[in-house]
């Protein structure tokens, strides 16, 4: 008889973990609570007032070329990844110009650019404190970082406006929060992360369309093609140990039940919360789960306006010092097929996204900001009308914050049946928010299958310590000291 695996969220991290059961014949069912398999990555069909069919989603799904895992994902339905197109240009915009590009940047060309101030600016920088961005190491750097908040640790290190607002900018877009409420720590493993990872520095690809047709539907398909039962719009009510492992949920209305010998717990964390305030053996458990918390508000607001921007406009671009603007994408710079609206009519489609705002901000207000940031800079918008409009609000992002890490749980639980798999998972290495769902997914796979004797997957990720970090150690192992 077939093992049986119940896999709860159909994002990145139960679409990993899914992928490899099923392809060592496990009996997987993976149940997810929205229209299709993505999660926060997910998208859905829209329509235009004109009847035109888009694709709406919540953000480019961007990958970095070390994304290693969420990489060997997508070429299980694309094995040439030849849905991947290079951000070419990612620049870093601020409040007067640009302050420079991000891609393939490197550590030496944030130090150099550092030291390209003013000599009084760089003596006055905290160096030895600035050594930490370089020496990330998985013990040491959260033993003196974990409780500092991000700002300040920022602040102490005392670099020149231009080298700061690199920083905030690179990690910006992995964070999901604000800087007062993200760990210093967990900010390191980023730096370490983007520019420590590979020589050649930060490079970045997006999905040449939407992620519904390039990645979840290819992959809904591959994983039914492999006996997997992929099931939609199911909200899973609650989970009981006590004779098997037995998991109730709610499928279209009807009440249904799936037994398993084995779990992985991958739903967003306020899905989370609600299943582990109904189902108090999972508490139990993984008391961990208990203390995961989410990130401020998350904005996307795509505007359709009457007309195009300037052809010099970067496909993507992030933001630092900008009010709400945390980054800005021109749909038709983007590959994305569809676009022949914006071509047609002479118009464009412009995403903006706040990763952070504050909970009491409303919604008109931040449609103020966002757009009054836009204006700045990209001014050819201000005589723009806005033809049509979709503006979403949601608030289900892990969050980072200071001196949580010796809380948060890893894949493994205290029941050898139940694993966990997300971007809310402690990894033993650094990732970005893709790659550590994926790798999430990969590991808690691994584990159910090498204890029932079946092949696991070698997981890949990169360096695990940052350079001045490696070299400290080697100098311990070499001296003693």
């Amino acid at each position: 008889m077939r093992e049986r695996v119940v896999i709860v969220g159909g994002g990145i991290g139960g679409v990993a973990a899914a992928t490899l059961l099923a392809e060592q014949g496990v009996a997987v069912t993976l149940l997810e609570k929205g229209k299709s398999l993505g999660g926060r990555a997910g998208g859905w069909t829209d329509l235009l007032r004109d009847g035109t069919l888009f694709e709406m989603e919540r953000g480019t799904v961007r990958f970095c070329r070390f994304d290693r895992n969420a990489r060997a994902l997508l070429r299980r339905v694309d094995p040439a990844l030849a849905s991947l197109a290079p951000l070419d240009d990612y620049p870093l915009l601020g409040p007067d110009t640009a302050i420079g590009s991000i891609t393939k940047l490197r550590a030496a060309d944030l130090l150099r650019r550092a030291s390209a101030g003013r000599v009084r600016d760089l003596i006055k920088s905290d160096l030895r404190r600035a050594s930490l961005l370089l020496s990330f190491d998985p013990e040491d750097t959260y033993r003196r970082l974990d409780a500092t908040p991000a700002r300040t640790f920022l602040n102490e290190l005392r670099f020149p406006p231009a080298a700061s607002a690199v920083i905030q900018g690179l990690v910006g877009h992995a964070t999901f929060d604000a800087f007062d409420r993200y760990s210093a720590a967990e900010m390191v493993s980023l730096f370490q992360y983007c520019l420590g990872a590979d020589a050649a520095g930060l490079e970045l690809d997006v999905l040449r369309g939407p992620a519904s047709a390039r990645l979840w539907q290819p992959l809904a398909d591959y994983l039914s093609e492999r006996g997997a039962r992929v099931a939609t719009r199911c909200e899973v009510l609650a989970v009981e140990r006590t004779n098997g492992l037995v998991v109730r949920y709610r499928s279209r209305g009807v009440l249904q039940t799936a037994g398993a010998d084995a779990m992985i717990l991958a739903a967003d964390i306020p899905s989370i919360r609600k299943l582990v305030a109904a189902s108090p053996d999972l508490a139990v458990a993984a008391p961990g789960l208990r203390s995961l918390e989410i990130s401020l508000p998350m904005v996307t607001w795509r505007v359709w306006l009457d007309r195009p921007v300037r052809p010099e406009r970067a496909p993507f671009a992030v933001t630092t010092g900008l009010g709400m603007l945390d980054a800005i994408a021109v749909h038709d710079r983007l590959s994305v097929p569809g676009s022949r609206w914006e071509r047609e009519r002479g118009r464009c489609v412009v995403e903006l996204h706040a990763y952070a705002v504050a909970e009491s901000a409303g919604d008109a207000a931040i449609r103020g900001n966002l757009m009054a940031q836009l204006h700045t800079l990209y001014p050819e918008t201000r005589t723009a009308r806005i033809v049509e409009e979709r503006f979403l609000k949601k608030r289900d992002s892990p969050a980072f914050l200071p001196g949580t890490q010796a809380s948060r749980p890893g894949v493994l639980t205290a029941d050898p049946r139940i694993f966990l798999a997300g971007d809310f998972v402690k990894l033993p290495f650094p990732a970005s928010p893709i790659e550590r769902a994926a790798s999430a997914g990969f590991l808690a796979a691994n584990s159910i299958l090498a204890g029932w004797g079946k092949r696991t997957e070698p997981l890949a990720h990169g360096h695990v310590r940052g350079a001045l970090a490696s070299l400290r150690r080697a100098k311990q192992d070499l001296f003693g000291l």
